[in-house]
């Protein structure tokens, strides 16, 4: 059963959560994971809990930010019917007007790096959207292309990263790699194309290459 805690007003809880974000580099460490020097954002909750002048206005506002996109994110999820357990947390300490469970504040503390994966995957998104669609390669291609890192995402799978990317051009492509690639770098890539996969936004994006990139 959850621990029992003073009540705590969501503007003070959802605005601790972002201070310790913030404190912790934009990052969000739990027990097991905290690099040396660091403490986990649940520790940095608990000492701002007890020392409110590390909070600041920028905490607050940016604490109802992220409380007000969160319960939109899980209406949009009920409406569509794709709501699963973990989202059906955020929804239930979202509506809360007090927390009073340490189990609650620890949800909350964990949803600024949430908020800030759902930005992020929305920019990807609206940066594929602006990518061209005229161009569909041939299997066999051989290519070499110069592309900016648009994402990684991590396959338990398959065991490996698949990364999107945007060309010079204007073209989306993605492939496999066992290495996350640093977002909003530069890499030359050479490769064959395995797959032609027309669509009619991401049709680039779904051809992998077989070789993976090298730093320009």
């Amino acid at each position: 059963m959850s621990k029992m805690i003073a009540p705590v007003d969501q503007t003070q809880a959802w605005a601790v959560a972002c201070a310790a974000y913030r404190l912790n580099g934009n990052e969000y460490f739990k027990v097991g994971q905290v690099p040396q020097g660091k403490k986990t954002n649940q520790e940095l909750a608990r000492e701002i809990m007890a020392n409110q002048d590390m909070l600041t206005t920028e905490d607050r506002e940016q604490g109802q930010q992220v409380r007000d996109y969160i319960s939109k994110v899980v209406t949009v999820a009920t409406l569509k019917g794709t709501l699963d357990s973990w989202g059906q947390e955020m929804a239930r300490v979202s509506q809360l007007d007090e927390v009073e469970t340490s189990y609650d504040l620890h949800v909350i503390v964990s949803l600024p790096q949430t908020y800030a994966r759902y930005l992020e995957r929305e920019r990807v998104h609206e940066r594929l959207n602006q990518t061209s669609t005229d161009y569909v390669a041939r299997i066999g291609d051989k290519l070499e292309l110069d592309v900016e890192v648009l994402e990684n995402k991590w396959s338990q799978k398959w065991a490996t990263y698949y990364v999107t990317v945007v060309d010079t051009e204007n073209r989306a492509w993605y492939f496999a790699h066992r290495k996350s690639l640093n977002k909003g770098v530069q890499y030359t890539i050479r490769g064959t194309v395995k797959r032609d996969r027309k669509s009619t936004r991401l049709n680039s994006s779904h051809i992998p290459l077989s070789r993976m990139p090298s730093s320009a």
